[in-house]
């Protein structure tokens, strides 16, 4: 099969602490966009720079953990929810299950800014208790949070968001746009791949990939999320 050409080019710089937001139809590439900035998937022609060096040339563990990640699908394994959480720390530290207690402080930070601690404070084991069938039989809301949870609990400088409003109730959605002033503020740089308006309004960069063969790309001064 031949390799779908999403677009035929994209130039765009991303100024540090930038807002930026994948706008498009579904299948536009927003998902393939996002996976393509983590070195996941490499273009047919072009580069993508960070810092003026090349993807390609960075060490992949170096720049995952540069980077907070929440895919649109969350996948998750037969293990804890706190493990779950922590997955990425744990593979960093060859799985070294020692090390757990050491992030309990930022656990509890991150806790409360997804609201997973509803969820946790009702289950008998809390952040012990282990995920079954990989979180199918969860509420999407609630592997929802735990994404944003494993994302956020990275701390990268760059955070890359694919749909984080799909399956949150209105309480999940204010929470998120409470997560996304208080990292701009931390002059994070956050990507979003959305179609939510308020997403949208609160982007510096609007890259709209609905735009073919080549993506528009706006730029509006800062604003604060909702």
């Amino acid at each position: 099969n031949s390799k779908e050409i999403l677009f035929q080019r994209l130039n765009c710089i991303i100024p540090s602490g930038s807002i930026v937001v994948f706008n498009g139809y579904n299948s536009s590439g927003k998902t393939t966009l996002c996976k393509s900035l983590l070195g996941l998937i490499k273009p047919i022609k072009g580069n993508i720079l960070y810092d003026n060096i090349d993807i390609q040339k960075l060490d992949v563990s170096w720049l995952r953990s540069q980077v907070s990640y929440l895919p649109q699908e969350i996948e998750l394994l037969n293990i804890s929810l706190k493990e779950n959480i922590l997955i990425n720390k744990l593979f960093k530290e060859a799985n070294n299950n020692n090390k757990l207690d050491e992030f309990d402080g930022l656990m509890i930070k991150v806790l409360n800014m997804v609201g997973l601690n509803d969820y946790i404070n009702n289950t008998k084991l809390g952040l012990n208790t282990i995920i079954e069938d990989n979180g199918r039989n969860l509420p999407l809301g609630i592997k929802k949070r735990i994404g944003l949870a494993r994302a956020f609990i990275n701390d990268g400088k760059v955070i890359i968001l694919d749909e984080p409003t799909e399956s949150l109730d209105a309480k999940g959605v204010n929470n998120l746009f409470k997560i996304l002033n208080n990292l701009r503020q931390l002059n994070k740089t956050i990507i979003i791949a959305s179609h939510n308006p308020d997403i949208i309004k609160s982007a510096g960069i609007i890259i709209d990939l609905s735009s073919k063969p080549i993506p528009r790309i706006g730029v509006r001064k800062k604003k604060n999320a909702k």
